[in-house]
């Protein structure tokens, strides 16, 4: 019986050393799964950061490239502007030009006078 109360005593040991290896190994283990969730949580947080500040990039990008557009458009809508302006005036100086024609023409007078009188020069050199 001496001898069945050894082995059972030792048995015991054993036993209560495993059960505290199997403790300290499942404090590990929760130590480690919250450190890894700890982690993942991290991971997580940064990619949310990193798709906020993509969203802010692409924000501004699309920004500079809006306002580089508008400023390229004002600037041709500007010249384009112009361009009527002096159309307009040339228009304007046509119509001018033409009522003073037609006023010459009613009158009877020569609108080409230097050509006129170059002629009469030249026929009266000739005779």
């Amino acid at each position: 019986m001496n001898k069945f109360a050894k082995v059972d005593s030792r048995c015991y040991k054993e036993k209560e050393e495993a059960e505290g290896d199997l403790q300290k190994t499942q404090r590990e283990l929760s130590q480690k799964i919250q450190e890894n969730t700890n982690l993942l949580n991290y991971i997580r947080e940064l990619g949310e950061t990193l798709q906020q500040q993509k969203k802010k990039l692409d924000d501004n990008n699309q920004a500079i490239f809006v306002d580089e557009d508008n400023e390229e458009k004002r600037k041709l809508q500007s010249e384009r502007e112009k361009y009527k302006e002096t159309l307009r005036k040339q228009a304007e100086d046509i119509n001018k030009i033409k009522n003073e024609i037609n006023l010459y023409k009613r009158k009877g007078g020569h609108i080409y006078t230097k050509v006129t009188t170059n002629r009469k020069v030249a026929s009266l050199n000739d005779n």
